[in-house]
């Protein structure tokens, strides 16, 4: 059966070539073992606050059997707010926040790292 299966990879599509069931749609381009803290950069930035990362973390581990830790988790966030601000500056595209300002993306940020104590 897994042999049938795999031989219905095509085009990032897994088939099931016995019932013509579409399995799965993913892109391997740019998958591979990385640091898992990379999966939650955007958590932080998606509430408010820092309860959002911290609750997923438990069950990421869980899940996943893999370390976390918040200082990487939170390290990989800001490299990224900074980095989307920067870009968007560059580009003249403006910041999802409605009325967002690159000074209030790093005041975000700098709250966000003082909740956590890791400022």
């Amino acid at each position: 059966m897994l042999a049938a299966v795999l031989a219905g990879a095509l085009l990032n599509q897994l088939w099931d070539r016995a019932t013509t069931t579409l399995l799965l749609v993913a892109d391997f381009k740019e998958s591979g073992l990385a640091d898992p803290n990379f999966d939650l950069r955007y958590l932080a930035g998606n509430a408010r606050g820092t309860e959002l990362l911290l609750s997923v973390m438990p069950a990421y581990e869980q899940f996943s059997g893999r370390r976390l830790n918040v200082d990487r988790a939170m390290a990989w966030h800001v490299l990224t707010v900074l980095g989307d601000a920067l870009w968007r500056t560059e580009a003249g595209v403006a910041l999802p926040d409605p009325g967002g300002s690159v000074n209030t993306w790093v005041d975000d940020v700098a709250r966000r790292l003082d909740t956590l104590a890791l400022a």
